[in-house]
């Protein structure tokens, strides 16, 4: 069990990584990179996912991970910038209501 500021610390440490993800240039390790960050996020959410009852921020915490996954699952050769944006607005979000319920 993570305490609500721990659990802030995670996003933001998710956030760090998607910025230098959005900041490289070359396309090929930034897809890689995209890659990477799902399965960091992943090993994130299955650490909560095994629980049975979960309180309000862990649930939160939760749905900010599994949205900002499902951004950046979208990612494609195109949309690779605007997946990476998506998923860091997707995740301020979740900091934000994380934030909320202190």
């Amino acid at each position: 069990m993570l305490t609500n500021q721990e659990m802030q610390k995670e996003l933001k440490k998710v956030d760090k990584k998607l910025e230098g993800t959005f900041r490289e240039v070359c396309p090929t390790r930034k897809r890689g990179m995209i890659e990477l960050n799902k399965r960091d996020i992943e090993s994130r959410m299955n650490r909560l996912e095994n629980e049975e009852k979960l309180t309000k921020e862990e649930s939160a915490y939760l749905n900010a991970l599994k949205n900002t996954r499902m951004a950046l699952s979208s990612a494609t050769k195109d949309n690779i910038d605007v997946s990476i944006f998506e998923a860091k607005t997707k995740l301020s979000i979740g900091m934000y209501e994380l934030k909320e319920l202190v």
